[in-house]
């Protein structure tokens, strides 16, 4: 009697059966990777926008020259619209831009995606740091990107003395 070697259509079905899940598996592997690495890039991309904005809130003065002791925010003359008549750190309070724009109000159109916006607050100078309503000569800056079509907010934090400024850790 001769042995036939061939195989069987079971183990055709059960070979085919194997090598299909292997495969689902590799592939669903790869496009949580492509989607890591996209995350990734996102997030550093809005890290750059955040620290970009918040460098040059930080190099202004503590309070308008021309008018020190007044409240948190532009002062009258200095327009939303462009950042170009910002000339203390508080005249960016309340301000936003999607898509971000350079300080002369041209659009950073290749971030659509992205939404800036910036806090100015008074903080106590002792521990518990709080936010308070009035002028303790130290203010905090919090500048947030906003990764629109996700939701997902990358948070940077600075703060301003009269005679300094420091970029915080997060």
């Amino acid at each position: 009697m001769t042995r036939r070697t061939a195989i069987s259509l079971v183990e055709s079905v059960v070979a085919l059966t194997v090598v299909s899940v292997i495969l689902v598996v590799a592939l669903q592997t790869v496009a949580a990777s492509r989607e890591t690495a996209v995350s990734t890039r996102q997030r550093a991309i809005d890290t750059l926008l955040a620290q970009d904005l918040l460098e040059e809130i930080l190099s202004l003065p503590y309070e308008d020259p021309n008018a020190p002791g007044g409240p948190i925010g532009p002062e009258v003359g200095e327009s939303a619209a462009s950042r170009a008549e910002f000339d203390d750190v508080d005249d960016y309070n309340g301000w936003s831009a999607k898509p971000p724009q350079r300080k002369d109000g041209s659009k950073l159109n290749q971030f659509a995606d992205s939404r800036r916006d910036v806090r100015v607050v008074w903080i106590t100078t002792t521990p518990p740091v709080t936010e308070v309503t009035y002028d303790t000569g130290v203010k905090l800056i919090e500048v947030t990107v906003t990764h629109v079509p996700t939701g997902v907010q990358t948070r940077l934090r600075g703060v301003r003395s009269r005679g300094s400024s420091v970029m915080l850790e997060n």
